[in-house]
């Protein structure tokens, strides 16, 4: 009898588990939508972009830079994990640049795979949030822009 009980608990436990973990999936997908649907209507700016080849060479020299100020910070500290955040975004751009895309698309298209990179997803790390999706976002428009 005890061995019944106990099985039907588990098998209650765990659908409802299951069906938590789904409603949580879907909710964040839809808040990553949202960030996007928020950027695409309206956050790109009134001034011109660089072109495809100034964007990989300002991207490059940017992406150098960067590691080199890498190595000065400590793993795991906040400026490390920003400045990473950053390498990672903008290599991301690059390598949209690289199959040929526009700049504008390659930003954007950057930012939307900066959400599924593991580690960087805001359900997986919550230091980087939406706001940091859009700081970083906004950087990449000041630097590929004239």
């Amino acid at each position: 009898m005890k061995q019944t009980i106990k099985t039907r608990i588990f098998r209650v436990l765990s659908v409802a588990l299951f069906l938590l973990g789904g409603l949580l999936a879907a909710g964040r997908a839809e808040a990553q939508t949202a960030i996007l649907d928020d950027i695409t209507l309206g956050q790109h700016p009134g001034q011109p972009w660089v072109s495809v080849g100034e964007a990989m060479t300002i991207l490059e020299g940017t992406i150098e830079a960067s590691a080199v100020q890498l190595g000065f910070l400590t793993p795991g500290t906040t400026p490390y994990e920003n400045l990473l955040f950053h390498i990672t975004y903008y290599k991301l751009i690059l390598h949209q640049l690289e199959g040929s895309a526009t700049v504008p698309n390659s930003v954007l298209t950057g930012l939307d795979e900066m959400m599924t990179v593991e580690g960087y997803a805001t359900d997986v790390n919550p230091a980087f949030t939406t706001n940091s999706l859009r700081n970083v976002y906004g950087e990449a428009v000041d630097l590929l822009t004239y």
